[in-house]
């Protein structure tokens, strides 16, 4: 007999939020809270369909995605320069475009789709920023991590695509540099 596999259920989360201190999160948006697009793993369409319906009604911006992984893939290369934030490196249009030029080429290597960084981009665009009392949102997640003195996301961002990188024989050198630089765990060259 096959075993039953869970109804699995994959999310996109973009929510433009500061969490800098214990019992306190801000949201910088404007409209709905944030997005939460959906899409099946191993669960029914209705199911997705009925999730992103709840969320609507809860104030979210969602929609259903037959390639939420494309997309999930697309959020995790656009992040690969928030590594920036949290180290001492510039954070020049150079630098940024060579991040995430490395994570194209992995997941191209890899044949792992990703959505279009510009569609991807116009979509995260409808999450709408808000400045609170005219303070804009301070930094990102991985800024806020460093902010709180907790261990950041890094490792499953960089990490992922200097690991993969490595076992497709992609090279990965300025994801690697700067992990080098914020973590004890040696990564390739690259």
């Amino acid at each position: 007999m096959a075993a039953q596999l869970h109804p699995t259920i994959a999310m996109l989360v973009w929510i433009l939020a500061a969490h800098l201190e214990p019992g306190s999160v801000s949201l910088y948006a404007t409209g709905s809270p944030g997005i939460l697009d959906v899409g099946s793993i191993s669960a029914d369409a209705g199911l997705v369909a009925e999730l992103a319906e709840l969320l609507r009604v809860a104030g979210f911006d969602s929609q259903c995605r037959v390639d939420i992984m494309s997309w999930k893939r697309a959020k995790l290369v656009s992040n690969l320069p928030g590594i920036l934030q949290i180290s001492s490196a510039p954070a020049d249009a150079a630098l940024i475009d060579a991040l995430i030029a490395e994570g194209q080429a992995v997941f191209e290597k890899a044949e792992l789709p990703y959505t279009d960084l510009e569609v991807f981009a116009a979509r995260m665009r409808g999450a709408g920023h808000a400045a609170i009392d005219s303070v804009e949102r301070p930094g990102g997640s991985l800024w806020q991590s460093k902010a709180r003195g907790t261990t950041s996301e890094v490792e499953h961002l960089n990490g992922y695509i200097v690991q993969l990188g490595a076992q497709l024989g992609v090279p990965t050198p300025i994801n690697s540099r700067l992990l080098a630089k914020l973590s004890n765990i040696r990564y390739p060259d690259g």
